[in-house]
């Protein structure tokens, strides 16, 4: 199995309710969706909260798209470890911290969540319903 896209998109909407601590207001809901296809169909989503300002998911959606998502195309989705140490690598030259660190997290989980789906690969019968 192979991966043969990444789809990534941001949204930002207020709350209807604020969150307020002693620090801040959390008005909004701010998340980085991603998504990991397969040649076999298999897909992985997450969708990462990153966003008391309007222009912060988008702000994150556009490294992941520029950065990680081309680097893993044609990746076997099950080597989450290796893949995630690629994406530290490659984001080591300007620093694997602040956005690398969610735009690698975000990727991390939707590859995570694509595991469950084929089962069968590993030997073992698919009991995951979608």
């Amino acid at each position: 199995m192979k991966i043969t896209a990444v789809d990534v998109t941001s949204t930002s909407e207020p709350k209807g309710r604020p969150i307020r601590d002693a620090l801040q207001v959390l008005d909004r809901n701010g998340n980085c969706h991603v998504t990991i296809h397969t040649d076999e169909g298999v897909t992985g989503e997450s969708d990462t909260y990153f966003g008391r300002v309007p222009a912060s998911p988008p702000l994150l959606a556009a490294p992941i798209r520029e950065e990680p998502a081309p680097e893993i195309v044609g990746e076997d989705p099950f080597l989450i470890r290796a893949i995630r140490s690629r994406l530290v690598a490659l984001t080591d030259y300007h620093g694997t911290a602040g956005y690398a660190t969610f735009g690698i997290a975000a990727v991390d989980l939707a590859l995570s969540n694509s595991k469950p789906r084929d089962c069968t690969r590993l030997g073992v019968e698919n009991t995951y319903e979608s």
